[in-house]
């Protein structure tokens, strides 16, 4: 958008002026009456543009008695993967080792 002065041009130069003897008897405003046919007056009209709302976060819970609702405390590892540990203990007992075969006798 171009916002300027009338009698002013957009690049900020000075304005021309005109000799005395030709705008001498006129008065300030015929000089701008004269002027005014050479303006710009188209008007250009936009409706609004409306920016996204924003993003609240939701309210804290609250109970009955007006304190806030404590989340439930995470469960530790043990407590979650109990059973699977459970099963891969007795799958390594059910297994066994080895067969043992005679055993050396050191000699002294």
């Amino acid at each position: 958008m171009d916002y300027f002065v009338s009698p002013i041009p957009p690049d900020g130069s000075c304005p021309k002026t005109a000799s005395r003897s030709k705008s001498s008897g006129l008065s300030p405003f015929a000089v701008f009456a004269q002027n005014l046919r050479g303006l710009n007056t188209t008007v250009v009209l936009k409706s609004p543009h409306v920016p996204p709302l924003p993003e609240l976060r939701k309210p804290q819970p609250v109970t009955p008695t007006g304190q806030p609702v404590q989340p439930v405390p995470e469960k530790t590892f043990i407590q979650k993967y109990w059973m699977y540990i459970a099963v891969a203990f007795v799958a390594l007992l059910l297994t066994g080792g080895e067969e043992e075969g005679p055993r050396r006798q050191a000699r002294a």
